[in-house]
């Protein structure tokens, strides 16, 4: 149940479907109901439900991506919520470990995370930046 005193956009905004696929997580779904189709209601309910229920991060992500079906999305969507959750702390040193362009990344995620507008500024920029396309 959506709480009292929610944003209007929470209120007013969210389509009736969508109200009672979210509505019902975690407490009032049987996870053998959840669907891993593409279906965007399906995959958010999904998702929020694998994020919400998991005891890492790791856990929530693995748990999503081995539903099937629409796998990459689920996944994205659990991975984005759970790390909210748990923290960057919480992903395993092993996956991180293979991302191309770690340390590149998290330059730029470090960056976003400071300015409040969501952009760099020019002076924050690398010679790496002005060499990309």
């Amino acid at each position: 149940m959506i709480p009292d005193g929610a944003s209007p956009l929470l209120e007013a905004g969210i389509p009736g479907e969508l109200r009672s696929a979210l509505e019902v997580i975690p407490n009032e779904i049987d996870p053998y109901q959840l669907s891993n189709s593409g279906y965007v209601v399906d995959t958010l309910q999904t998702a929020l439900y694998d994020a919400l229920t998991a005891d890492s991060a790791e856990d929530a992500i693995v748990t999503a991506v081995n539903r099937g079906g629409d796998t990459d999305t689920i996944g994205a969507i659990s991975g984005a919520i759970a790390g909210a959750r748990f923290g960057t702390a919480s992903l395993p040193d092993r996956w991180l470990n293979e991302i191309d362009n770690r340390k590149y990344l998290e330059e730029i995620a470090s960056a976003l995370a400071v300015h409040p507008n969501g952009t760099r500024s020019s002076s924050n920029s690398t010679e790496s930046d002005q060499n990309r396309d």
